[in-house]
């Protein structure tokens, strides 16, 4: 059985992908590569992700783009739509359930994500 841990494994490749990441501006943040475009504000992340069953590792990588002003004028909107009288509403939604809901859906500046 590998007795490797998930941080020695993601720290074994970003050691290998590091420096191409970081020649083009990249800056390593634990499991993520993060890059701020200045001009767009967008931020680029490309995420590590690994998971060990059954005494073997699975690699998942992650490509973020966040841009935290768009965003914050799109949940203004978004949580306008949930508030109002008008929006309709599956017949079992309790109030409860659609604060839970806008708080995950506000929660984070994502844009778009795409994994494997």
């Amino acid at each position: 059985m590998n007795k490797t841990t998930k941080d020695e494994v993601i720290s074994d490749i970003a050691k290998v992908i590091g420096p191409l990441f970081e020649q083009k501006g990249f800056v390593q943040k634990k499991n993520i590569f993060e890059f701020h475009d200045s001009e767009t504000n967008n931020i680029y992340q490309y995420e590590i992700l690994l998971s060990k069953r059954k005494g073997y590792f699975s690699l998942h990588l992650r490509l973020n783009l966040l841009n935290r002003p768009f965003m914050k004028e799109v949940k203004k909107v978004l949580k306008k739509v949930w508030l109002d009288e008008d929006f309709i509403r599956l017949e079992d939604s309790s109030d409860e359930m659609i604060k839970s809901a806008m708080k995950v859906r506000t929660s984070n500046f994502c844009l778009r994500m795409v994994t494997d």
